[in-house]
């Protein structure tokens, strides 16, 4: 799979540990997220975050992506893996987009391009879970197409609305 086929716009590649720094950045400046998500953004837990898979995926399922400009700025992050929770689904992880850019349609933007190369490679759903009263998520999500299962999973620390979008 190439990679530079998600996006039109950005440079497209996977996160390495070198990444950390900048993640971390795009992280922190993130308020409402984390305002939802009780931990807060931390070196060490975007490193495991880099490898972390669910049970029963290993390393060769997960894409941690990132989306930069020409300039090689980090303007958004996308933790993708496939065929999970069954197969010709893609879960999101996680997709966080730079604080200047949110509310301009780039992330509806880089996701319709995700969604063309998901489906591509064979995808024909994507789910995700969106922390229960994050409405600023959910209201993106359901603005690119996005609807809410009945289910709910217990996180950790929250509760997480199932949602999906067939392809």
């Amino acid at each position: 799979m190439k990679l530079t086929d998600f996006s039109d716009t950005f440079h497209v590649r996977r996160l390495c540990p070198e990444d950390v720094e900048n993640i971390y950045a795009l992280c922190k400046a993130n308020k409402t997220y984390y305002k939802y998500f009780k931990t807060a953004p931390t070196h060490e837990n975007i490193m495991e975050d880099l490898s972390r898979t669910p049970p029963g995926k290993t390393a060769d399922d997960k894409y941690f992506l990132g989306f930069f400009q020409k300039d090689q700025t980090l303007i958004a992050i996308l933790d993708l893996i496939f065929d999970y929770p069954k197969p010709q689904v893609a879960y999101i992880g996680l997709f966080m987009l730079d604080v200047s850019e949110q509310g301009k349609g780039t992330g509806s933007n880089i996701m319709k391009g995700v969604f063309k190369q998901l489906a591509n490679q064979g995808i024909t759903c994507v789910r995700l879970g969106c922390i229960h009263g994050n409405v600023e998520a959910a209201s993106f999500w359901k603005h690119n197409g996005f609807y809410s299962l009945k289910e709910q999973l217990q996180a950790v620390d929250d509760q997480v609305d199932l949602m999906e979008k067939v392809l």
